[in-house]
């Protein structure tokens, strides 16, 4: 079913090039697919097409994520926070991508403000507190 719709959102964006949602679900099927560069590549189309898209960005970071640049998606993610501040995935994404990268005291902070805003989240709780952890285990690292 997906290789049908990847194929069909392309046939449709070669009569239509200019169709930014063809290309947005274009990079969701691709996404899916596991085909997470060619995913990115559509979502940088949708947002070069319409570049107030906040799920182009967002999408474009899990993308960016799955090909584990994590410096890359946090910057996507960033953006959709504040383009959409009260976009909890984006923050708990921007969490991911921060801790992924070491930087846990931002990290935790990310995935508390997930938790205000979704306090159904209860990962993102228990990920504030393992790094949390992390940042003392590199501080107590750090010390003579």
């Amino acid at each position: 079913l997906l290789p049908e719709a990847t194929r069909v959102l392309r046939a449709a964006l070669a009569q239509a090039p200019q169709l930014t949602d063809a290309y947005f679900n274009l990079g969701g099927s691709l996404w899916r697919e596991g085909s997470f560069e060619a995913a990115a590549h559509a979502y940088a189309q949708a947002i070069s097409l319409e570049p107030t898209k906040i799920e182009a960005y967002y999408a474009l970071g899990l993308s960016l994520g799955g090909q584990g640049l994590n410096r890359e998606a946090e910057g996507f993610f960033k953006a959709t926070v504040r383009m959409a501040g009260g976009h909890a995935d984006a923050y708990f994404n921007l969490a991911v991508s921060t801790a992924m990268q070491g930087g846990f005291a931002r990290a935790r902070r990310y995935f508390l403000t997930t938790l205000n805003l979704r306090p159904d989240r209860a990962d993102a709780e228990q990920y504030a507190a393992v790094c949390a952890r992390l940042e003392r285990e590199e501080a107590e690292k750090r010390r003579p």
